[in-house]
């Protein structure tokens, strides 16, 4: 919610609504109570070259799920 978000209700659409977000997170989560995490060495290791595939949106059409050679 903090990134993008909204709150759509009834019959509608949105459209031109794009999101794109990657979080990567490397200390994981704390239960229990009176606990105490100190001196952390937290290392992500993200050795993916792409993520997500990403398009752009120009008015209602997609642009980039499907190109012909001419488009590149």
């Amino acid at each position: 919610m903090a990134a993008n978000s909204g709150i759509f209700t009834g019959d509608n659409t949105q459209s031109g609504w794009q999101v794109n977000r990657k979080d990567n997170t490397g200390f994981g989560s704390v239960t229990g109570s009176q606990n105490v995490s100190a001196y952390n060495v937290n290392i992500v290791d993200d050795s993916d070259f792409m993520d997500a595939f990403f398009y752009r949106i120009e008015g209602e059409e997609e642009q980039g799920q499907e190109h012909d050679s001419q488009d590149l």
